[in-house]
């Protein structure tokens, strides 16, 4: 019998109890996440410390001594993940202690209020990154699939409550409300497609049967950035697998999908915002972030400052009450709380320097996109790959990973395990998947 010698600083793939427990943990966490809003704080408001800060510093210290002893597991591309995220995110620390107050109509904003949000962000990735690591790559093919069904199941199990609280028919869970929640539904029915693809017999029908609720609840959102990222993704399916015989199966589903999604836009009355495309308050926050950051090289170039613009921290906090018109006075204008654009907030509050960083990021997502359209045998999870591409194009319309931390942890761990993914086969020495 021979054995394969491990690499240095590498352990071996026989799951131990330990991890077993870790790979539980996240689908348990992310199940918990569908009926419990993380934002709130550990105490009654206002608060300071968030339920996600708390629950990802635990996590992130108890994983990271076995996540030390398999780094060398990690990849290049989780490397470069984790790395370009650090930066913009020490670069945002810095610029929120260094940086002028925020100044709203109400009053001025602690400065607390400006850190934390960036602390929060860091501690999801980091919690994400070594949780998965430290599993290993037997626990987390299990883990990931079992959490995104978790996802799904609780998803629909909370729907109605949310329907109630939000007085609306729109899918919502306590993981985020209609207009972000969309993204977590799309990765998914991503990670449930890979599942599919890689599965046999019986057992590949109910993972094809998971995927396509997921891009179905997305759709019953009512975003319509969920119906872009949606038609995005699909393009790049058709791009993958188009050129095969599976051609007039897509194109059936495509034509039956939109027909129905047809339908159900005169149907019912919530959805009816799908088919218009007009949003006077983002484009008038829009032009306030302009104008902020245009008034100087230097501010065009390092932004007004982390969490100067947009204090939405604060009004989540409970430090002030939410505006009944989700806008405030800043001393820069009238914006809403919050960007609603991961680019718009990183460009004026961090700068044109910090925005490319970003542009940089989703850069190596989309170049990974590419490769799999090209060569779909290539990687093992391709549909993740091609969706967490797709899902940038949803940063356009609202706040991820700076905001929106429980969205953002389900997307760093697909992320994180779809770039550990292709290093596991090769160790298992599997064969490229088509």
């Amino acid at each position: 019998m021979r054995f394969r010698r491990a690499r240095p600083g590498t352990v071996t793939d026989q799951a131990t109890a330990w991890q077993r427990l870790l790979g539980a943990g996240v689908v348990l966490v992310i199940l918990a996440m569908q009926f419990l809003d993380s934002r709130h704080g550990v105490t009654g408001g206002p608060w300071v410390v968030s339920a996600q800060l708390v629950l990802c510093a635990l996590a992130t210290v108890v994983a990271v001594p076995s996540a030390w002893r398999r780094r060398s597991e990690i990849t290049p591309a989780v490397w470069w993940l984790v790395g370009a995220f650090t930066l913009i995110q020490a670069w945002s620390l810095v610029s929120a202690l260094v940086s002028p107050a925020s100044v709203i109509r109400q009053g001025t904003i602690p400065r607390v209020y400006q850190v934390m949000p960036v602390v929060t962000g860091w501690l999801t990735m980091t919690a994400a990154v070594t949780v998965l690591v430290a599993m290993g790559s037997a626990v987390r093919r299990w883990s990931l699939a079992w959490a995104g069904v978790a996802l799904l199941v609780g998803t629909l199990l909370d729907w109605p409550v949310q329907a109630v609280i939000h007085r609306s028919p729109r899918v919502a869970s306590g993981m985020g409300g209609s207009a972000v929640l969309h993204v977590a539904l799309i990765l998914s029915a991503a990670v449930l497609a890979d599942r599919a693809l890689g599965a046999s017999g019986r057992s590949r029908y109910w993972w094809w049967t998971g995927a396509a609720v997921g891009l179905v609840l997305s759709l019953l959102t009512g975003s319509r950035g969920a119906l872009i990222v949606a038609a995005v993704l699909v393009l790049m399916c058709l791009l993958t697998w188009g050129r095969r015989t599976a051609r007039r199966v897509v194109l059936i589903v495509i034509i039956a999908a939109g027909a129905a999604l047809a339908v159900a836009i005169s149907v019912v009355h919530s959805l009816h915002r799908l088919a218009t495309w007009r949003s006077p308050l983002r484009a008038s926050t829009y032009q306030v972030a302009w104008q902020a950051v245009t008034e100087s090289p230097g501010r065009l170039l390092l932004g007004v400052g982390s969490g100067s613009l947009f204090p939405w921290y604060a009004i989540e906090a409970k430090l002030y009450p939410a505006p009944g018109d989700r806008q405030v006075v800043t001393q820069y204008g009238r914006v809403l709380t919050s960007a609603h654009s991961s680019y718009v907030a990183v460009g004026s509050e961090l700068g044109l320097v910090m925005l490319a960083v970003l542009v940089a990021l989703v850069g190596m997502l989309w170049q990974r996109a590419v490769r799999t359209i090209r060569e779909p045998g290539g990687t093992v999870a391709p549909v993740q790959t091609l969706a967490l591409a797709a899902v940038t194009v949803a940063w356009l319309f609202d706040s991820y990973l700076v905001k929106n931390f429980s969205v953002s942890l389900w997307w760093w761990l697909v992320a994180v395990s779809t770039g550990l993914a292709d290093a596991d086969s090769r160790d298992r020495g599997e064969p490229a998947r088509s």
